[in-house]
C-alpha cells in the first residue's frame, strides 16, 4: 500500500489491524455463510473529529435491498467480510492442521483415509480444535487485509466525496 494516505485513513487502517471488538466481529462473521441471503454484516464506527480517532460502534447487520442509513457524516459501515479469509481457506487449514497432528501424535499408517474411524478422528479434531486454528489462522496485518483495505479505503473516499458534494451548493 504505498499510496499516499490521509490522517484519517492511516488511522482507519490502525483500526482496522488493532481494534479487537473489530477483529473478534471479523473473525466470526468472515466465517458465516450469507450466500443466497440478501443480508450483509458490518461493523459501525464512528469517527471522532476533536480527537482524531476511529470509534468502534457497533455491531450491525444489513438487508442489502434497503439503503445503509446515513443518520450522520461521520458514522462509517466496514464489512466485516476479510477478504482472503472463507470457509475454503478455513478448512484447508484445519486439513492442514489434522494432518500435522497425526503425523506428530500418531502414526499415519494406523487409519486408511476412507475407514471410517479415521473420519470419526477427524471430525472429533475438527470440533475440538475449529476455534483454536480459527484464532491462529484469522490473522489481520498489513498483508492479509491489503485487498480489504483498499476496497474500503475506495468506498469511504466515494462516501466522502459525495457527502462534500451534498454540502456544496
Amino acid at each position: 500500500m504505498s499510496e499516499k494516505l490521509s490522517e484519517m485513513e492511516l488511522k482507519l487502517k490502525s483500526f482496522i489491524l488493532n481494534n479487537n471488538d473489530f477483529k473478534n466481529l471479523a473473525k466470526k462473521f468472515t466465517f458465516m455463510f450469507r450466500d443466497f441471503t440478501p443480508f450483509k454484516d458490518y461493523c459501525k464506527i464512528r469517527w471522532i473529529r476533536e480527537e482524531k480517532e476511529w470509534e468502534f460502534g457497533e455491531y450491525y447487520l444489513h438487508n442489502e435491498n434497503k439503503k445503509i442509513p446515513a443518520d450522520r457524516v461521520n458514522v462509517f459501515f466496514l464489512d466485516l467480510n476479510i477478504d482472503g479469509f472463507n470457509w475454503g481457506t478455513l478448512l484447508g487449514e484445519l486439513k492442514f492442521r489434522f494432518e500435522e497432528y497425526l503425523e506428530k501424535n500418531l502414526m499415519k499408517e494406523e487409519f486408511e483415509k476412507n475407514s471410517t474411524e479415521y473420519k470419526k478422528f477427524r471430525k472429533r479434531f475438527l470440533e475440538q480444535h475449529k476455534e483454536d486454528v480459527k484464532n491462529i489462522f484469522f490473522t489481520l496485518n498489513e498483508e492479509t487485509i491489503k485487498i480489504y483495505f483498499m476496497k474500503t479505503l475506495k468506498r469511504l473516499r466515494r462516501i466522502r466525496f459525495e457527502q462534500v458534494t451534498r454540502l456544496i451548493p
